[in-house]
């Protein structure tokens, strides 16, 4: 048990120094995993193993869990498990409020980004047909989960013709593009707070000649981990061709300004 619990400690603090400690991000996903294996450690030795039903009817300890449970499992059965984990986060446990559907078509969505990783779940909230575009060395883990054909990898700067041929290529072939398009996230205020916004996906959808469709994400209200406010809202804005890229910009920065701070207040 010793050993057992060594690897484990050591298994967390390689976690969290490598991507528990994200700036702009909290440390909620931490703390799950941190509580998880816990509870599966007293649970592997417990001779008793009835609690475990217990911590599954509370929301407070059955969200963690399973999520943990979900996210894990998805790396071994890839974007349906990771879908699966989605519903049950957001739709079965949280009160997920969304405005509108995606429409039926391919389009760029645009989204702010998370305050932890657990909300990056939110991008399996929309259909299978979804690619997502991602930091390069991402890719080493997103692969197993998302599959390389749903990635479009971006490996350092000077990648604007790879990304758009790249984009262009998917949306012909029937997905909607995922991204995420805020550029000093680390440097908001606050996780309801937005800094600025990067161009280069609206240049992007101007020169392919497809539409943009800008959704504001909710944050999970948690305090130290443990979710204190279950309400969460995705706003879905109108579907647009880009015809000006400066003023699409500043009117999707308005846009997050003004609905995170909306979303504040739940």
């Amino acid at each position: 048990m010793i050993l057992t619990l060594i690897i484990l400690v050591l298994f967390v603090g390689i976690f969290y120094r490598f991507y528990g400690n994200k700036k702009g991000f909290d440390t909620m996903l931490t703390k799950w995993l941190i509580f998880s294996i816990t509870v599966s450690v007293l649970y592997f030795y417990s001779p008793n193993k009835y609690y475990i039903l217990l911590l599954l009817t509370f929301k407070h300890t059955r969200i963690p869990l399973v999520t943990i449970f979900l996210v894990l499992l998805s790396l071994l059965g890839g974007f349906t498990v990771f879908r699966i984990a989605s519903i049950f986060l957001f739709n079965l446990n949280l009160n997920l409020n969304i405005n509108a559907k995606l429409p039926t078509t391919p389009t760029i969505i645009m989204a702010n980004y998370p305050a932890n990783y657990c909300e990056y779940l939110v991008q399996g909230l929309f259909g299978d047909k979804i690619c997502l575009v991602v930091h390069g060395p991402a890719i080493k883990i997103l692969q197993f989960i998302h599959g390389k054909k749903r990635l479009i990898p971006v490996n350092g700067k000077n990648q604007f013709d790879f990304v758009e041929k790249e984009v262009r290529k998917k949306i012909q072939e029937g997905y909607h593009i995922f991204c995420y398009v805020e550029k000093e996230y680390h440097n908001r205020k606050n996780k309801y707070s937005i800094d600025t916004v990067r161009s280069g996906m609206f240049s992007i959808a101007k020169n392919v000649g497809c539409t943009i469709t800008p959704i504001v994400v909710d944050h999970i209200s948690n305090f130290n981990g443990v979710i204190d406010n279950f309400n969460f809202n995705i706003f879905v804005d109108k579907t647009r061709y880009v015809k000006d890229v400066k003023k699409e910009v500043d009117d999707v920065t308005k846009l997050y300004s003004n609905k995170l701070r909306k979303f504040s207040f739940k």
